[in-house]
């Protein structure tokens, strides 16, 4: 079963309208919740008028952080050293610090009568001035919090660079580089519903990555047992990283149905997503890179300065990532990284599918396309000059990671293959002597951390015949129904329709990390794996035991063990005792790759850039359904296409956002697609029993810089620079011109 094309047995559910998402489900007594919110990028609060909207008709209850003074804080979710004195009401106290900030609650019978309410209710704010930037705010007067300055946290990597090595270098870039905020937008937005049950305890229904984690936050924040939560993820219509946290809206819907005794949801809606929902990326970047006349990289430095929004709690260890991968596919021998993480007025941050990677492949592949083209060598001969080598891993990088295994030479000559490259090269040669519009191509080469964590995973023989396996990962729509039971199936020698996966339930799996970060298969898949051996090596035992035989004697196969004369099936074995077994498995890190080109042409009255052909070659180790792997390189490659050409959260002077529709917030369509070609090489996974490595977010990484460097490429003649992300035809237009 293991590398099968299986197709996804739960698209059969959900394209005909058969999902069940937190706005599908029916309570008798479910109120609304919709929030108001601060239309004030930064400013002082006088408080909320809400008598108004408490007599709307159908509003039930309606509260301000004055209402509710119980009302805990927002928990930071991995960096809790930046959020010291930095606290996150989850209604507005004092001071608002970004557009969207909830500062008060209505509840209502209905959605309807709920936003009746909302538009009733009038918040007094004093504006004070704002910051946008995150390279101005760390050195600007406007403080966010009184009492701390706008640097959430500062860290360093590597070790800093001597002077000889810049001096002594044939050639030295530098570089100014901006990754843009970017807006989530999965297909569900965020959403809850609670319901408070006999005792106190809380039945919550959520649209999330990481059940169990959320289950501790409110736990801890509302000061009840774990045990007195039930968290529930029904189907989740993606996530991208923006759906593992602990949101203050969260909160406020637990406060309110604890308060009111009845069940309370909240949906957002597509403008709520957009002009107060959490953001990706947003980082202004600064590279300085010395190579010798031969095209080796001699050192390389990035200083970061990462926007995190109004508050750091979610998204100021996603710049670490960055550094951490700041090396690349490369051995280069110094390599120096300082980050900030810095308040702005602009909404928090958090990780988007990628979470720092994609940010560090732009910003080093950028460079050494840079570095190649002053040095008047092939990029692609440039880059086999300085990868690490397959003998060299497991590799050490001078950021701190071990790079578990990797051959980046032969994918980088897949992707050559794939594009064409040679002939390309020959057209371009051709336009630029004919005069006809100009093409470049691009190429990026990267490397990523995923699998982060421990996971759970058990199977269970039932006396029908069937497996039941559980995780304590969370699909958002990876498919985890048809490839874990595939691994499980795997192992077992059964057909995969005979294992029932169990997921994303605090009340059926005891314990789980959750799904991000690349890590299901990796970590969840293999623990499943690793679960199955021991439910086979537990019948054996039985078997044995019962036989008066050694264990090694019993022999299994399709789930049958043998003793002999004797044999007895796995479902007979489950009928007498349960049969069970589980594993915990913490494997490290790994570090999957691959190489991407991309081939552009530019419109030189336009502006416009067409994308000619895009080819990626990516390395995730063992594969176990290539037909889910490449959906997710495909969906991953869009929105990789979506920030280089097209997507941007753009905010006005005075920090309000300029899209609330997605009239106004370009999204890349099938009608934007380029010629895609997808090929892979596999190199497996050595730290774990399946092989396999991460492979949802490799799109999002290696698509960007390729598309700016073939843009750049296409740009190089008349010594114009490529623009910043996201390339418009306005900002194109312009370098062309």
């Amino acid at each position: 079963m293991i590398g099968a094309r299986v197709p996804r047995r739960e698209d059969e559910r959900l394209v005909r309208g058969a999902g069940r998402f937190v706005s599908d489900l029916r309570f008798p007594g479910c109120a609304d919740a919709v929030f108001v919110r601060s239309g004030v990028a930064h400013g002082t609060l006088a408080g909320v008028e809400l008598d108004a909207a408490r007599r709307a008709p159908g509003v039930v209850a309606a509260w301000s952080a004055a209402d509710l003074p119980f009302l805990p804080e927002v928990p930071p979710m991995l960096d809790a050293a930046s959020a010291r004195g930095r606290p996150w009401p989850a209604l507005a106290t004092g001071r608002v610090r970004y557009a969207g900030e909830p500062l008060a609650v209505v509840v209502a019978e209905n959605r309807y009568a709920a936003e009746d309410g909302r538009d009733l209710a009038r918040a007094r704010i004093e504006a004070l001035p704002v910051v946008l930037d995150a390279t101005e705010a760390a050195g600007n007067g406007v403080r966010l919090f009184p009492g701390a300055g706008n640097v959430a946290s500062e860290r360093e990597f590597g070790e800093p660079v001597g002077e000889a090595v810049w001096r002594d270098a044939a050639v030295v870039v530098e570089a100014r580089y901006r990754q843009q905020l970017l807006s989530h937008t999965s297909l569900e937005p965020r959403a809850i519903l609670v319901s408070p049950q006999p005792g106190g305890g809380l039945r919550v229904w959520v649209s999330h990555q990481a059940p169990h984690r959320l289950r501790r936050d409110l736990a801890t924040a509302f000061g009840l047992p774990q045990e007195q939560i039930r968290v529930s993820v029904p189907d989740v219509g993606g996530a991208f990283g923006g759906k593992s946290e602990t949101w203050p809206e969260y909160l406020v819907v637990v406060a309110a149905a604890r308060r009111l005794g009845r069940p309370v949801r909240w949906v957002e809606d597509r403008a709520e997503a957009l002009t107060a929902g959490p953001h990706g990326r947003g980082q202004n970047q600064r590279v300085r890179m010395a190579a010798a006349a031969d095209g080796r990289i001699l050192a390389y430095e990035l200083h970061i300065d990462a926007d995190v929004g109004g508050y750091p709690h979610a998204g100021a260890f996603v710049p670490m990532a960055t550094s951490m991968m700041a090396g690349g596919a490369y051995a280069i021998p110094h390599v120096h990284v300082r980050t900030r993480a810095v308040v702005t007025n602009t909404a928090p941050t958090c990780p988007y599918r990628g979470a720092g990677r994609p940010e560090a492949a732009a910003a080093i592949e950028r460079t050494v396309d840079t570095v190649a083209a002053r040095l008047g060598i092939d990029p692609a001969e440039l880059r086999r000059r300085n990868f690490i080598a397959p003998a060299d891993f497991p590799y050490r990088t001078p950021t701190g990671f071990t790079y578990d295994s990797g051959d980046y030479a032969t994918a980088l000559e897949v992707a050559l293959h794939e594009v064409g490259y040679a002939g390309w090269r020959r057209e371009q040669a051709r336009r630029r002597g004919s005069g006809e519009a100009p093409i470049g191509i691009g190429l990026c080469t990267y490397v990523e951390r995923a699998g982060v964590g421990e996971e759970f995973g058990s199977v269970q023989a039932r006396p029908d015949g069937t497996f039941v396996a559980r995780s304590g990962c969370c699909s958002t729509g990876q498919g985890h129904e048809t490839s874990f039971p595939q691994v499980v199936a795997g192992v077992l020698g059964v057909d995969a329709d005979l294992v029932r996966l169990v997921e994303g339930d605090t009340a059926l799996v005891p314990q789980g990390i959750g799904s991000f970060a690349s890590r299901s298969m990796q970590t969840g898949g293999a623990a499943l794996y690793r679960a199955a051996e021991k439910l086979i090596d537990a019948a054996k035992r039985r078997v044995a035991e019962a036989g008066g035989v050694a264990a090694d004697a019993v022999e299994y196969r399709a789930g049958t063990l043998s003793a002999g004369a004797r044999s007895i099936t796995m479902a007979e074995l489950a009928a007498t005792d349960r049969l069970y077994a589980q594993e915990i498995l913490a494997p490290p890190e790994s570090f999957p790759f691959g190489a991407y080109a991309a081939v552009v042409e530019i419109d030189p009255d336009l502006g416009i850039v067409g994308v000619l052909r895009l080819v990626a070659v990516d390395d995730c180790g063992v594969v176990v359904n290539p037909l889910i792997v490449e959906g997710q390189g495909y969906g991953s490659i869009v929105q990789g296409i979506g920030q280089a050409l097209y997507e941007e959260a753009r905010y006005d002077a005075g920090g309000r956002p300029a899209a609330d529709s997605l009239l106004d917030y370009l999204l890349p369509t099938v009608s934007e697609l380029p010629p895609l070609g997808l090929a892979a090489t596999a190199t497996p996974n050595p730290n774990t029993p399946l092989g396999a490595k991460g492979a949802g977010e490799a799109g999002c990484i290696g698509a960007p810089p390729a598309i700016v460097n073939a843009v750049a490429d296409a740009l190089r003649p008349s010594g114009r620079a490529a623009p910043q992300m996201p390339l418009t035809p306005y900002a194109c237009w312009k370098a062309v011109r």
